[in-house]
């Protein structure tokens, strides 16, 4: 990284609060490469599911009802690995580490709702058509 710094001016290598100001507008720029990339392969991998809706109709339903939550997770992921190639104090990972944890946190437990969710409509589906019961109820006799 010192290599490619000696090209910034020099208003973009004075430090604040202990990082080079370079750093400090590389992190904005860095979540938004994170949700581009997540975003993308989100579409690209929703296109090659809804390719194959006709057929699999359940399917494209589950991954369009996923595809939030997985957009997030991936885009945390995304700057997970991206920003390691900043040079960040410990105080600022510790801290971006600590949101990745949150947003982590959130978006699972967003996916496990809307897989309950699935699995109950399919579930409630099922006892739709099936439509029967066990229970025999005695019409004829009088009270």
């Amino acid at each position: 990284m010192d290599s490619m710094t000696e090209y910034f001016p020099g208003w973009l290598t004075a430090t604040y609060a202990s990082m080079a100001l370079w750093v400090w507008l590389a992190i904005p720029l860095v979540i938004l490469l994170a949700f581009v990339l997540a975003w993308t392969a989100g579409k690209l991998a929703r296109w090659i599911v809804q390719r194959n809706e006709n057929r699999h109709a359940f399917v494209s339903g589950s991954v369009k009802a996923v595809a939030g939550p997985v957009d997030l997770l991936l885009g945390v992921w995304f700057f997970r690995m991206l920003r390691e190639a900043l040079p960040l104090t410990q105080g600022t990972e510790k801290f971006l580490g600590y949101c990745e944890l949150a947003l982590s946190t959130f978006a699972t437990i967003w996916l496990l709702l809307r897989i309950t969710k699935i699995g109950a409509d399919r579930l409630a589906s099922y006892f739709d058509r099936r439509a029967t019961s066990t229970v025999v109820v005695d019409r004829t006799r009088r009270r």
